[in-house]
C-alpha cells in the first residue's frame, strides 16, 4: 500500500478540487499545482510548481502541509539553487492529457542517458544541472540535445617569465642542478624550457598546439605541470599521464589545480570540470583523487609535495634516498664539508737543530686527509663503507679505517660524532616512522648508504621498523605531544597556545623534536611538504595540522591568504581562502612570537606590537584587515611599515 499519492490538480474530481482549493484560500497557501495526500499521517501538501506546465524538470517554490486532524499548517519557500526538481511529471497528469506522450518520451530520453541512475544526487537543482553537464547534455523545450562545445586548450598557456611550481619543486630539492636531463611534457609556449636553458639544465619539450613537430624523447626527469586539469576527456588525460610516464627514466612531476566549490560555481559546469568564460575546460581536482589517479596509471605510489604536486619515481632506491633525506634535519645540512687542498710548492724554511732531534707526528702528512675523513664521519653519524669516502685509497697508507678512526677521535673528541650519530639516528627514525604508511617497503629496495645506515645504527632491518613503529605510536599520545612543544618553545622553534597548539614556522619543522616531525609528516602524507607553509599550528589535543600562507611573511603585519586545514582521523582537508567576503585577509599581529631571538627582524616585530598593545589592541584577537584599518585610524594613527604614522602628523617612529 502506497504512503504516498501526488496528483496534478486538473486530475482531481471536481468536488475534491474545490474543496482543496477552499482549504488552500482559508490556509493562505496560494498557488499550487500538486496535490500530495499523506495516507499514514492525514496530511495534505500543496506543491507550487510555477513552472510546470512550461518547464521540462520544473522545481519546487513552495510547499504547504496541511495536517487534517489537528488543522496546523507548515509553509516552506524553497531556494531556485536548492529547491527539488520535479522528474517525470507525466506521471502526474489524468489519463487522456494530449501532453503525456511528450513528457514521456523525455523521461525515456534520461532514463536512457543515465539521467535517473543516481537520484540522490538529481534531487535539487544544482545537482541535476551537474549530472546534465557531466553527460554533456542540455534540455530544449522537451526534449534533450547534446552538446556540442569546442574547448580551447591552448588557451590556458601562460606567458612565464619565472620557473613554475612543479619546476620550483624540481629546483628547491636538487634536480635541476644539470646533471639531469629534464622533459617538459606539455610545455606550452616555453617559458619553463627558456628558463631551464638559462640554467644550462639540458632539457626539451613537447606541446600538440605550441610545438606539435617536436620530437616526444625519454628524460631523467618529466614534468607533467598543469597539464591534466585543461583535458576535458578522461580518457585522453589518461593517456597523457601514461605517455608522460613512459617517458620517464627517474622521476615524473604532476602538477595540477585544486579547488573547492567556489571554483565550480564561478564557471558553467561542463563533464567533470567547468568551462570559463574564455572557452577554456579547467578540472578541479581533489588531492586524493589525484592521488588515485596517479598511482592507477603509474602503478606507483606517488608523493605529495604541495596541494596539487606529486612526485612519482619509476624505482624504490630513488624514492627512499629521496624520502630519506627529506627528513634530513637543519643542524645536519650545516656539518661543514672540507675539500683537499692542492698542493703548495713554497719553500719550507730549513728546521732547526732542534726540530731535527724531535720524533717526527706520523699524522703529519695526513693532516688534510684525516679532516676530510673526519668530516665525512659527522656528516653520516657513523664509520664510513667502502665507496662512501672518495679517498679512501689515499687514507689506506696511514693505517686501518678503525685506526684512522681512534686518531680522529683523539685529535677532535668523541663528542661531536656521538652528537652526529643522535643526530642521523633520530631523522632516520622520522622515515622509517613514516615509511610504515606505505606498502612497498624491502630493505633490498633501499640505496646502499641507508642500508648501510640501518646496519649500523640498529643492525637489522627488523629492529629499525620497531624503532620508526613505536615513533610513530607515540606521536598519537597527547603527552608526549605536549611535553615535545614544550621543549621546541624552549629552543626558540614556536610558541604554545595553552595545551591546545603549537605555532612554528614552516623552515623550522626540520628542527622540531622527532615525535612533533612525525606528526607533521602524517599530515604530509595528505596536503605535501609542510615546510612550503609560513605557519604551521599543530593541534596538540585533536588530531589536526592547519597550514597558514601569508601573502608575504617578511612583511612587519603579514595578511593570511590561505588556511589548510588537515584531519588525520578522518584523512580529510578543507581550503579556506581569505579573498572573499566570508574571509577576509587577517594580518598577523603577533609574528615576534614565532621568530627566534637571534633573528634580525624580531626586535622590530616587538616594537611594532608594543605600540599596539598601548593603543589597545589584543594581539590575540582575530581581526579582518579592513577592520584593523579602521580601529587603527579611530585612535588617529596608520601603518607605513614598521612605523605607526599619526594621521595627519608627524610619523611616529619606532
Amino acid at each position: 500500500m502506497l504512503d504516498a499519492v501526488y496528483l496534478y490538480k486538473t486530475a482531481l474530481a471536481p468536488e475534491l478540487r474545490a474543496e482543496i482549493e477552499r482549504l488552500a484560500s482559508d490556509s493562505g497557501c496560494g498557488a499550487f499545482e500538486v496535490v500530495k495526500f499523506r495516507r499514514d499521517r492525514g496530511q495534505l501538501s500543496l506543491l507550487h510548481y510555477p513552472a510546470f506546465d512550461t518547464d521540462p524538470f520544473p522545481c519546487l517554490a513552495q510547499s504547504t502541509v496541511l495536517d487534517l486532524h489537528t488543522g496546523l499548517v507548515r509553509v516552506r519557500r524553497y531556494d531556485i539553487n536548492s529547491a527539488p526538481v520535479l522528474h517525470r511529471k507525466e506521471l502526474l497528469l489524468p489519463l487522456g492529457d494530449r501532453r503525456y506522450r511528450e513528457w514521456a518520451a523525455l523521461s525515456r530520453q534520461a532514463e536512457e542517458a543515465g539521467l535517473f541512475n543516481h537520484p540522490r544526487e538529481i534531487g535539487a537543482r544544482t545537482g541535476w544541472e551537474r549530472q546534465l553537464a557531466l553527460a554533456e547534455l542540455r534540455v530544449e523545450g522537451h526534449a534533450l540535445v547534446e552538446v556540442r562545445q569546442e574547448v580551447q586548450r591552448h588557451r590556458t598557456a601562460l606567458v612565464r617569465y619565472a620557473l613554475s611550481t612543479p619546476m620550483c619543486a624540481l629546483q628547491q630539492h636538487g634536480f635541476l642542478d644539470g646533471r639531469l636531463r629534464v622533459f617538459d611534457y606539455g610545455c606550452g609556449r616555453g617559458g619553463d624550457l627558456a628558463q631551464l636553458e638559462r640554467l644550462m639544465v639540458p632539457a626539451a619539450g613537447w606541446d600538440p598546439y605550441f610545438a606539435p613537430t617536436r620530437p616526444r624523447t625519454p628524460a631523467d626527469v618529466v614534468n607533467l605541470g598543469f597539464v591534466l586539469n585543461v583535458i576535458e576527456s578522461p580518457i585522453e588525460r589518461a593517456e597523457a599521464l601514461c605517455a608522460a610516464w613512459g617517458l620517464t627514466g627517474s622521476l615524473l612531476v604532476v602538477a595540477v589545480l585544486i579547488g573547492g566549490r567556489s571554483a565550480w560555481e564561478k564557471h558553467r559546469l561542463f563533464r567533470d570540470g567547468v568551462l570559463t568564460s574564455k572557452g577554456t575546460f579547467q578540472k578541479y581536482f581533489a588531492q586524493e583523487e589525484l592521488r588515485t589517479f596517479i598511482e592507477q596509471h603509474t602503478g606507483r605510489e606517488p608523493i605529495a609535495l604541495a596541494p596539487g604536486l606529486f612526485f612519482v619515481f619509476r624505482n624504490d632506491e630513488d624514492e627512499q634516498a629521496f624520502l630519506a633525506d627529506r627528513q634530513r634535519s637543519r643542524a645536519a645540512e650545516r656539518v661543514p664539508r672540507p675539500r683537499l687542498p692542492k698542493p703548495e710548492r713554497a719553500v719550507r724554511p730549513a728546521p732547526s737543530a732542534r726540530q731535527k732531534a724531535a720524533k717526527p707526528d706520523r699524522w703529519e702528512p695526513f693532516r688534510d686527509l684525516v679532516e676530510i675523513y673526519w668530516s665525512r664521519a659527522l656528516e653520516l653519524g657513523r664509520l664510513p663503507e667502502p665507496g662512501e669516502f672518495e679517498h679512501e685509497q689515499a687514507l689506506l697508507k696511514a693505517g686501518s679505517a678503525a685506526r684512522v678512526l681512534a686518531h680522529c677521535i683523539e685529535r677532535f673528541g668523541e663528542g661531536p660524532l656521538l652528537e652526529a650519530r643522535a643526530r642521523r639516528m633520530s631523522d632516520l627514525l622520522v622515515w622509517l616512522a613514516l615509511a610504515c604508511f606505505e606498502r612497498r617497503r624491502s630493505s633490498q629496495k633501499l640505496p646502499p648508504r641507508l642500508r648501510a645506515d640501518v646496519k649500523s645504527f640498529w643492525g637489522g632491518w627488523s629492529k629499525a621498523q620497531d624503532a620508526g613503529k613505536a615513533l610513530l605510536f607515540s606521536a598519537g599520545e597527547k603527552g608526549a605531544l605536549l611535553r615535545a612543544a614544550e621543549s621546541a618553545v624552549a629552543a626558540q622553534l614556536g610558541v604554545l597556545d595553552g595545551t591546545h597548539a603549537l605555532f612554528v614556522l614552516g623552515r623550522a619543522v626540520r628542527s622540531l623534536p622527532g615525535i612533533l616531525r612525525v606528526y607533521v609528516g602524517c599530515a604530509a602524507q595528505l596536503v605535501g611538504d609542510p615546510e612550503s607553509a609560513d605557519v604551521l599550528k599543530v593541534h596538540l589535543q585533536g588530531g589536526k595540522l592547519t597550514l597558514l600562507n601569508y601573502d608575504d611573511f617578511d612583511r612587519p603585519l603579514p595578511d593570511l591568504v590561505e588556511r589548510v586545514k588537515v584531519d588525520l582521523r578522518r584523512a580529510g582537508i578543507q581550503f579556506f581562502s581569505y579573498d572573499t567576503p566570508q574571509y577576509l585577509p587577517q594580518p598577523l599581529l603577533w609574528k615576534s612570537r614565532l621568530l627566534a631571538h637571534s633573528d634580525p627582524d624580531r626586535a622590530r616585530c616587538e616594537r611594532l606590537e608594543t605600540r599596539l598593545v598601548n593603543l589597545g589592541f589584543d594581539l590575540d584577537e582575530f581581526l579582518d584587515r579592513p577592520a584593523f584599518q579602521l580601529r587603527l585610524a579611530a585612535r588617529g594613527y596608520e601603518q607605513r611599515g614598521w612605523v605607526l604614522r599619526k594621521l595627519n602628523g608627524p610619523s611616529r617612529g619606532l
